[in-house]
């Protein structure tokens, strides 16, 4: 099940919690969404933010609609060159099969 598990972050919200894992109870991790309850049942703190409120969340949907917007808008006026995301040396272009046409080798 734990390569199942989805990554992310998820609303730090108990009924969207425990609606997308009914097991998830006060000192547990859930198997199903990166989120763990210390036994208080407060959200585990970790060294990524696993929860954001509603606040965080909201700013989060809006940075990614501009981003959308904005790539939106490059590609209505010509610009369709390839910039995948590199992470020092990780890059998705090893699983991509488009190399010879993009030209980018990470």
């Amino acid at each position: 099940m734990k390569q199942f598990k989805m990554s992310g972050v998820a609303l730090a919200d108990e009924n969207a919690l425990t609606a997308m894992d009914k097991t998830l109870v006060p000192g547990t991790g859930s198997a199903v969404i990166p989120v763990a309850l210390n036994k208080d049942g407060r959200y585990k703190k970790t060294a990524t933010p696993t929860t954001l409120s509603a606040e965080d969340f909201a700013e989060l949907g809006r940075e990614v609609e501009g981003k959308i917007v904005e790539l939106g808008q490059r590609m209505t006026c010509g610009d369709i060159s390839a910039q995948p995301y590199v992470s020092g040396a990780k890059s998705p272009c090893k699983f991509c099969g488009y190399g010879a046409v993009c030209g980018k080798n990470y």
